[in-house]
């Protein structure tokens, strides 16, 4: 009985060399890819003042339904958040505040 142990054992370890997961050839190691650097968070362009101004006659044209040309800035300063953009729109007073990333924070 312990003789048949052994052969089978044997055996097992016969047929597990040939499947190359024991003691069998092993294939060429091939080394991981290199990481790839993780891209660089894309940087907003700074709004200059007369962008951020068309861009309040734009977006105010659009909000209350009036043609571009009767828009106008009547006054413009930069704040902490960027620009606060004072306009005539339509005959009405209106104000813009508009962050410096470009985003419009107020429209009123």
């Amino acid at each position: 009985m312990m003789r048949l142990n052994q052969i089978a054992g044997l055996a097992l370890l016969i047929g597990l060399a040939g499947c190359g997961t024991m003691t069998g050839p092993s294939s060429p190691s091939v080394p991981p890819p290199a990481p790839k650097p993780k891209p660089e968070p894309a940087v907003p362009a700074v709004l200059s003042q007369s962008d951020a101004e068309m861009t309040c006659l734009v977006q105010a044209s659009r909000k209350f339904g009036v043609g571009l040309k009767d828009a106008v800035v009547v006054s413009s300063k930069t704040v902490d958040a960027g620009f606060m953009v004072a306009l005539d729109v339509g005959g009405t007073r209106r104000s813009c505040i508009i962050a410096r990333d470009g985003f419009v924070r107020s429209l009123r």
